[in-house]
């Protein structure tokens, strides 16, 4: 094993660099191209209502019952605000989450908590013989995947919103009166290249992470220096994204996990959205998804994640876990199936 395989496996127990290179190669041939289709259709989705004027207090309601309607027990945890989102746990009884409100920007905070929220499930949904100890620790990918499904495979989803866009719209009367449910999910799975990862919508996440794992496998293979990471980096993103950074803040210094020391930590931010979409592909065929969605009856979904996922903490890899659910381990096809499919119905065939 390599010295770059060795930091991955402190992030993902038996995930090997060949492995995230064939990974990569798919994401490369599929999500490139189709970005590059979905972009020339940009320009009929208005979203501009997103960056008006909405009230922190009314966002900070709405976000705390969103919280509680995916399965976020009060009881058991709390909901603070600081900077940056994240997840933190003392214990299954005692998991804390953050978020953070920005005055003009409705979707951040929305989608910040569900995501959130799936991390917090997820340590809410471990046996309680488990918590507290060595075997509580999880797999990054699949931690990521769990956050990463309440997010995006369910809410981004019309059906998600059926049920809850009414209540949205009353509380922010002024400002979606005239801002129909179509709109509304069209312009939360808009994708559009940009410069920063955690502002990257679904379909262009893969690439951000794509461009730090090629360069970490470079830089740890001894195939460029430090001096060369702005140059690279800049390089790439014009690349596969099609936009270029005018200052490292928006380039390779955003984030801290190089400064920090988490060389190996980014590919499994990708593998979990990969994850979500292999599981919702078995998944779908044993919950009626759809169904407990516009019904507004999460329990059932909560519940078949907290049996074949949750409660096993870290007793099982991400590839057994995935194996006994799905009869396979991690496997692409199905997260280039899912965005394929996904924005093909958002941006091509909409009429």
């Amino acid at each position: 094993m390599g010295l770059y395989d060795s930091l991955l496996n402190d992030y993902e127990e038996g995930l090997l660099s060949a492995d995230l290179d064939a990974f990569f190669d798919k994401i490369r041939t599929a999500v490139v191209p189709l970005l590059q289709k979905v972009v020339a259709q940009n320009d009929r989705i208005d979203k501009t209502y997103n960056y008006w004027q909405y009230p922190a207090d009314k966002q900070r309601k709405f976000c705390n019952f969103l919280a509680e309607y995916i399965g976020f027990d009060f009881d058991k945890g709390v909901i603070a605000e600081s900077a940056h989102p994240f997840t933190t746990n003392l214990h299954n009884h005692d998991v804390r989450i953050t978020n953070h409100i920005y005055e003009n920007n409705l979707e951040s905070a929305i989608f910040s908590v569900i995501h959130e929220g799936g991390h917090a499930l997820y340590e809410m949904g471990v046996a309680d013989e488990l918590t507290m100890t060595p075997a509580a620790a999880i797999s990054m990918g699949m931690h990521e995947s769990q956050s990463r499904f309440y997010e995006n495979v369910i809410g981004r989803s019309e059906a998600f919103w059926q049920p809850l866009y009414g209540k949205l719209q009353e509380l922010f009367s002024e400002q979606l009166k005239e801002i129909p449910l179509r709109q509304f999910i069209l312009s939360i799975n808009k994708a559009a290249p940009g410069l920063i990862r955690t502002e990257a919508d679904e379909l262009t996440y893969p690439l951000h992470i794509m461009v730090r794992y090629e360069i970490e496998k470079l830089l740890m293979d001894d195939k460029i220096t430090v001096d060369e990471l702005p140059k690279i980096w800049n390089e790439k993103y014009q690349e596969y994204l099609g936009v270029t950074p005018s200052t490292d803040a928006e380039g390779v210094l955003q984030d801290v996990h190089w400064s920090g020391g988490m060389i190996g930590y980014f590919p499994s931010y990708a593998i979990g959205n990969a994850v979500a979409a292999q599981i919702y592909a078995f998944m779908k065929n044993e919950v009626a998804i759809d169904d407990c969605l516009s019904s507004g009856n999460l329990a059932p979904i909560r519940e078949y994640l907290k049996n074949h996922i949750h409660q096993y903490a870290g007793t099982k890899t991400m590839n057994e876990i995935l194996t006994e659910l799905t009869g396979e381990p991690l496997n692409a096809d199905y997260y280039i199936a899912y965005l394929t499919e996904k924005y093909t119905k958002l941006y091509l065939n909409e009429k």
